[in-house]
């Protein structure tokens, strides 16, 4: 499964959210979705670039790509 989210950081807001890969069964969707969310909220302090490992997921953001 892929999930992507595309947030501005000022406020965290999701503008954007695709998810590939997913037959709809998969409980784990909402729980790393909300976990992308909080981060979102955080990343105003955090590097251009990082990767958080979180269970069997990774999370991967790119801080100003759209400006």
């Amino acid at each position: 499964m892929e999930l992507t989210l595309i947030a501005r950081v000022r406020d965290g807001l999701i503008l954007a959210t695709s998810i590939e890969g997913s037959d709809g069964g998969d409980t784990n969707l909402v729980k790393y979705s909300n976990q992308a969310k909080m981060l979102f909220k955080k990343l105003h302090n955090a590097p251009q670039m990082q990767s958080i490992e979180s269970g069997p997921y990774m999370f991967q953001d790119d801080v100003g790509i759209a400006s």
